[in-house]
């Protein structure tokens, strides 16, 4: 699933999970979780649960920043009558509206049979996913560790991914409601053109110079912000003015996918499968040059070579088109 498996280090690559549903109540998700990954379940407020397992800390919660803070001041809540009001009102109003979500540790890709049964669980137990309302903008994300964090492996790892994304964004389907919340914009022609070109290979000021002025947010279908956080944290939070949801840790924030419970054949499992073909182009330097070179050719009148640039990528991965 992930090639090449290890870090330059040596250690093992791992991928941290985040899945977001509604109809399935905070302690029955945390029951579910706990069947399949065993653990003992500590309840921190009313809107969080931890899991505490071999594999690491699992978090069931609200996904609900504000939400959070004010469920998290227990000692604040019971002197101030208006901030547990606050909370309360917010509990009611946030219901079958703001998802739950689920957090994993980063965890081994052989361990993605888990993810799997845990989909289904949630599926048997009613859970909602993204298609189950015009509303639900629900993401399947996917944390998945980077090989190292030096320059050209980032700027392979993007080049892959922006050749491939309106490709993948057809495998996936991005529901139409998840494109219109704003959480997973595109990258643009234009940061493309930065860093789609022959012989590029900027230092690591530059390409993080390059992504940030181009994409200051953490909402894109690619999130690159917690790998530049790892490495400039600083100037990562100049450049998004603070936000306090950019984390640092040295992997993708790969949030394109849908949480499709409702598709009774979707596994998480289709998604990393999707994601390996970044991880091929990424790692073949061959293959990307060739894709390069369409993409600019496919620039022209791109409106009529969208579909021409898919069949050339089914074409050079040896896929079937879809």
């Amino acid at each position: 699933m992930l090639k090449p498996s290890e870090k330059t280090d040596g250690s093992a690559r791992k991928i941290g999970h985040e899945l977001e549903f509604s109809n399935v109540s905070l302690a029955e998700a945390a029951h579910l979780l706990e069947g399949i990954f065993q653990g003992e379940i500590t309840k921190k407020h009313n809107n969080l649960i931890s899991l505490e397992t071999e594999d690491g800390a699992f978090t069931i919660l609200v996904d609900f920043e504000y939400l959070q803070e004010l469920s998290s001041d227990d000692a604040g809540l019971k002197k101030d009558v208006f901030r547990n009001y606050a909370r309360t009102t917010l509990e009611d109003m946030s219901k079958g509206i703001v998802p739950l979500e689920i957090v994993t540790p980063p965890l081994l890709p052989e361990d993605q049979a888990k993810i799997d049964a845990l989909a289904k669980k949630l599926k048997e137990a009613g859970a909602q996913g993204t298609k189950d309302s015009l509303i639900n903008a629900f993401g399947y994300h996917l944390n998945i560790d980077i090989p190292d964090l030096k320059a050209p492996t980032i700027t392979r790892y993007l080049q892959g991914y922006c050749l491939l994304e309106p490709w993948l964004a057809k495998r996936v389907q991005r529901d139409i409601t998840r494109g219109m919340s704003g959480y997973t914009k595109y990258y643009t022609t234009r940061f493309k053109k930065e860093i789609l070109r022959e012989n590029y290979a900027p230092s690591l000021s530059d390409i993080i110079n390059t992504y940030l002025y181009h994409n200051p947010s953490r909402n894109r279908a690619l999130d690159m912000l917690p790998i530049f956080a790892m490495i400039d944290e600083e100037k990562v939070r100049l450049a998004t003015g603070g936000d306090t949801l950019v984390k640092k840790r040295p992997a993708f924030h790969y949030r394109l996918p849908n949480c499709a419970l409702n598709m009774s054949s979707w596994t998480p499992s289709q998604e990393l499968e999707h994601w390996s073909y970044v991880e091929k182009v990424a790692n073949d330097d061959k293959l990307r040059a060739q894709l390069m070179r369409a993409w600019h050719d496919s620039l022209f009148m791109s409106f009529l070579n969208k579909t021409k640039m898919n069949k050339k990528i089914n074409e050079l991965l040896d896929i079937k088109s879809t």
